[in-house]
């Protein structure tokens, strides 16, 4: 059931293609958080995308969506700088007919500690009834960091792992970072704040292996957020056959 999902996921590709749209739960109503209703939104984007992330209070809210995009809900989050907690549970993720749940992880959190055990105890929980886990981790990092940051979130039960290494714009390319990506779950690369880079980030993203992307706010912020998940799906299509789950 749990590769079943991962492919759901992908929507029939070869990479991963993730529209955020959780960012409400962090920033509440601002120029960060998707307009809502998702529909328009959804209709112009669906044949880019295979999934949207989104809270359960924004899941609710959709009647209907595209058939085939895949819905992850965002069991782990809190307002800007707050402690990230648990916020949705694996039953609502089945209600939704969720195809993963994710967890917004902060190593920078003092907490952080406090919640390793309860992000590994609802992991495994997920892993039981074959969900699979994102983890979403935050704050600025450097492409030298990813292997700590992959093993760690490997170790602590991943199925996939978004980073942001937006400092360096993944140009850091060592045979160790390469490794990492390769022997690691995928990895998906963040988009962050609104850029005008977002394309060159996607081609060095691609050329160390990054296996798709999990980006909100360089799609739903733009002027013409079709165009944009259309420019990232051209260039994460060369992502190998290989790279699949």
């Amino acid at each position: 059931m749990l590769a079943h999902r991962m492919r759901r996921l992908r929507g029939g590709r070869a990479h991963y293609s993730l529209l955020a749209l959780d960012h409400g739960l962090t920033f509440g109503r601002s120029g960060n958080s998707v307009p809502l209703p998702l529909n328009p939104l959804l209709d112009q984007c669906r044949h880019h995308i295979g999934a949207i992330v989104v809270t359960y209070g924004v899941g609710r809210t959709l009647d209907s969506w595209p058939h085939n995009l895949a819905l992850v809900l965002q069991c782990f989050g809190g307002l800007e700088g707050r402690t990230r907690c648990q916020v949705a549970s694996l039953e609502q993720a089945v209600l939704l007919d969720a195809a993963a749940v994710s967890v917004q992880i902060n190593w920078s959190d003092s907490d952080f500690g406090a919640r390793l055990r309860e992000i590994c105890t609802f992991t495994a929980d997920s892993h039981s009834i074959g969900m699979p886990v994102l983890f979403m981790v935050g704050g600025e990092s450097t492409t030298s960091d990813l292997p700590r940051t992959i093993r760690v979130c490997q170790e602590m039960g991943a199925d996939l792992i978004k980073v942001n290494c937006s400092i360096d714009k993944f140009a850091c390319v060592t045979d160790d970072v390469k490794s990492s990506i390769r022997e690691g779950p995928p990895v998906l690369m963040a988009g962050g704040a609104v850029r005008d880079d977002i394309f060159e980030l996607a081609r060095n993203a691609v050329q160390l292996g990054i296996a798709g992307y999990c980006i909100g706010r360089n799609i739903f912020n733009s002027n013409n957020p079709s165009t944009v998940a259309a420019q990232l799906e051209m260039i994460f299509s060369r992502t190998t056959e290989g790279a699949q789950t």
